[in-house]
């Protein structure tokens, strides 16, 4: 039997990509608009797909833009091993740069593009459908929402395209080169606590991180505490999903964290002069900082997979929080069940990898924790626990002792124990806790060292 694809001549606008290229290289004032409106993915050539993936890295990696004889010669440098790149890259400059034909040629590679990855689709829903895999088929119905939400936009998917090992060596070298004029223990995006980041370089982009506690622990205080220091202070573009309460609720909180200022005292209104001087400083800070936030409930992953990528081509995002996780739907799939967990924890992975940010997703732990003498949280203790330590690839779970104990001797303090972690190792960092403003800080003898 003929698949869809196979009744269908193959979509490939050749012509067209090499317009864009072209124009890409010889137009500076037009490669803003070519990068914000398709990817590399879009490009069927695989020589078309590679020359634009390194011009679209080479744009968000320098200041200024290098002319065409500089991109020319980077090229030929990274690509060495395709013979002729030189006189190809010519023949773009010279008979493929044409202004004029540029929106008509975009316009052509995004509808065959889109209609390639239709036609795709539409083979995944029948050989599933045909299969009973409704767990599949779901994952299925989200690629397809996306995309479609993609083509309503006049925007483009990220698709994966293979990529050949000498290139991914050549940035990985150009990564290492880049990191040693930086801190060298800083990966990612930092938490804003310094014993925690230098244990684990930060929440790097691409991967899943897991922060999981008891109720009362502070599980999001923490997390807001780590969006302030991104969001505020390094102005990385953040977005919380927060489906357990209110928005309002959550800009109290950081506001009482930035400011110092009793919770209480803001809830009520009833703030000393100096706290109103405060207040006025931190909205300011507060209000310019790149952060969203969404509060809706009953989210589905599909619904908030499309919100993301959608802030992240319109405005930018640079870490994703979700609290909380297993509030997350998956139509026709039980709730809490194996999996429930499995397929959320694998479109949550694919949401990280394809958009290239950390995602930091808030988890409960069970009950029969309780029951034991010592408290502290195990990877057993997870909701979906196998699919969450095999999927995740950083996990933590935030421990108080004084949740359980009033007179604990760690009373003021909080374990974060690093369970597990793909690629550094585990082990337990001390924060300090000031519950009265929504606070965590670096652990010192005087508790003066705040995250912000």
């Amino acid at each position: 039997m003929q698949t869809i694809s196979s009744q269908i001549r193959p979509l490939a606008p050749e012509e067209d990509e090499k317009i864009i290229l072209g124009t890409y290289l010889s137009h500076t004032e037009r490669r803003d608009e070519i990068a914000s409106r398709i990817a590399t993915g879009d490009f069927l050539s695989k020589i078309n797909r590679q020359i634009f993936r390194k011009l679209c890295k080479y744009q968000r990696h320098d200041a200024t833009y290098p002319d065409a004889a500089a991109l020319m010669e980077r090229l030929r440098t990274q690509l060495r091993s395709h013979a002729g790149i030189v006189s190809y890259i010519s023949v773009l400059i010279a008979d493929f740069s044409d202004a004029a034909r540029l929106d008509s040629a975009i316009n052509t590679v995004l509808k065959l593009s889109a209609q390639r990855q239709l036609m795709n689709i539409g083979e995944q829903f029948k050989r599933n459908a045909a299969a009973g895999n409704a767990a599949r088929l779901f994952c299925v119905m989200n690629e397809a929402a996306y995309l479609i939400d993609s083509m309503k936009k006049s925007g483009s998917q990220q698709t994966s395209a293979l990529i050949e090992v000498k290139d991914l060596v050549l940035d990985e070298v150009d990564r290492i080169e880049k990191q040693c004029g930086k801190d060298a223990g800083m990966t990612g995006v930092s938490t804003g606590f310094t014993d925690i980041d230098d244990l684990t370089g930060g929440l790097r982009g691409s991967e899943l991180v897991v922060l999981a506690g008891r109720p009362s622990m502070g599980k999001t205080t923490l997390a807001l505490n780590i969006v302030l220091h991104s969001a505020v202070k390094n102005n990385v573009p953040t977005a919380i999903f927060f489906s357990t309460g209110s928005a309002t609720l959550l800009v109290r909180r950081m506001l009482s964290a930035l400011g110092r200022i009793d919770q209480s005292d803001i809830r009520t209104g009833a703030l000393q002069e100096e706290d109103r001087l405060k207040l006025e400083t931190i909205v300011s800070e507060l209000s310019q900082a790149p952060l969203f936030i969404s509060d809706a409930a009953n989210v589905t992953i599909s619904e908030l997979s499309v919100r993301a990528r959608a802030l992240c081509r319109e405005k930018g995002l640079g870490l994703l929080i979700i609290d909380d996780l297993e509030g997350l739907r998956i139509p026709g799939l039980t709730h809490g069940s194996e999996d429930h967990s499995r397929e959320l924890l694998a479109a949550l992975k694919i949401l990280a990898k394809d958009l290239d940010i950390p995602v930091l997703a808030l988890s409960r732990l069970n009950r029969s924790l309780e029951r034991r003498s010592d408290k502290r949280p195990m990877l057993s203790d997870i909701y979906g626990s196998s699919a969450i330590e095999r999927l995740a690839d950083t996990i933590l779970f935030l421990y108080r002792d004084e949740v359980y104990e009033e007179d604990s001797p760690a009373k003021g303090t909080a374990e974060i124990i690093i369970a597990k972690q793909a690629n550094g190792p585990a082990g337990i960092r001390i924060l300090a806790f000031k519950p009265e403003y929504a606070l965590f800080m670096d652990y010192d003898d005087t508790y003066h060292h705040a995250i912000v």
